[in-house]
């Protein structure tokens, strides 16, 4: 015969129940369930092909080796199969410790980061509690059928800086299991980076097509990384040389598909990751098919002249 165990967990403990299910390759009449010392439980089965134990781990003494055979009359007579292969149970005092984790896995985060930290169970169902510095902070429970608790540290500040720790417990025989606690990890906090700027140059109110403007995006630290975005999308990246502070992006415009609102963010490689800015305040750039219409003065002023006077008369053009 053969031997399973439901559920299939490495270690059990005190008041857990296990389902151990012996099957055979033929129609039987007595299914046998023993452990390393001694028969523990048999059953008659009239009609099937496989019987499932109920056994409740009661301490140490249930740790071992468990084996089925089943027993078929022939002829009025009783013969055994042979044992089953060994299924091992392992019993334990305490629940499997939990692993905590954190995604994204930095050594380090900045303020207004967004933190997940998994607590990994041995049980589906479990309820979790997460720690910071030894204190209490929150619980969760496992989804059904789930063997982790996901908390979620939003928008983070200096008070989230430390160890965190996590524990879970399941319920047994009406009273509550608890796991030790888990290994800690480290959440370490620092400063958000300034926001860039970005500027043109020329700042023409409108461009045509064959102009070129360049685009100047200034960080707050020597050697940053430099990422350009149109309307949203990524457009271009460049690294500022070692003792300089911008980026400068040149633009040829080809067309309508350059208008839109430019923005600009830079990122600095620091405690082990690279560190990212928000992004700057955007500039527009417009695109016309012409260039814009001149403008026209005169000074001084006036509806009619005589003749002798003097008349200044300006002409502004957009470049």
């Amino acid at each position: 015969p053969t031997i399973s165990v439901n559920p299939s967990y490495p270690v059990f403990v005190e008041g857990e129940e296990v389902k151990i299910t012996c099957e055979s390759s033929g129609r039987v009449y007595t299914f046998h369930l023993h452990n390393s010392k001694y028969r523990l439980y048999y059953e008659n089965v009239k009609t099937g092909y496989s019987h499932t134990f109920t056994h409740i781990i009661h301490g140490a003494g249930d740790q071992g080796n468990y084996y089925c055979k089943y027993s078929v009359n022939i002829r009025h007579e009783w013969q055994d199969s042979p044992f089953s292969a060994p299924l091992q149970i392992n019993v334990a005092d305490s629940l499997p410790d939990p692993s905590l984790s954190l995604s994204p896995m930095y050594p380090v985060f900045v303020k207004g980061e967004e933190i997940q930290i998994i607590c990994l169970v041995s049980r589906p169902g479990a309820t979790c509690r997460l720690y910071r510095n030894g204190q209490y902070l929150a619980y969760k429970y496992a989804a059904t059928g789930e063997c982790c608790c996901n908390f979620t540290l939003s928008a983070i500040e200096d008070g989230d800086h430390g160890n965190y720790f996590c524990q879970y417990s399941i319920s047994l025989q009406g009273r509550w299991k608890y796991s030790p606690l888990s290994t800690s990890v480290e959440i370490k906090v620092t400063d958000s980076l300034p926001d860039p700027s970005l500027s043109l140059s020329p700042a023409y109110p409108a461009f045509v097509n064959g102009e070129e403007t360049q685009i100047t995006c200034l960080a707050s630290h020597l050697g940053a990384r430099c990422e350009l975005y149109g309307n949203g999308q990524s457009l271009y990246y460049k690294e500022a040389a070692a003792r300089e502070y911008n980026c400068n992006f040149t633009l040829t415009i080809k067309g309508d598909g350059d208008q839109g609102n430019y923005s600009c963010l830079y990122s600095i490689y620091s405690h082990g990751r690279w560190i990212s800015s928000s992004y700057s305040i955007s500039v527009e750039i417009k695109v016309t098919e012409s260039l814009p219409a001149p403008n026209t003065s005169i000074i001084p002023e006036q509806s009619v002249f005589v003749k002798g006077e003097e008349a200044n008369i300006t002409c502004s053009a957009s470049r």
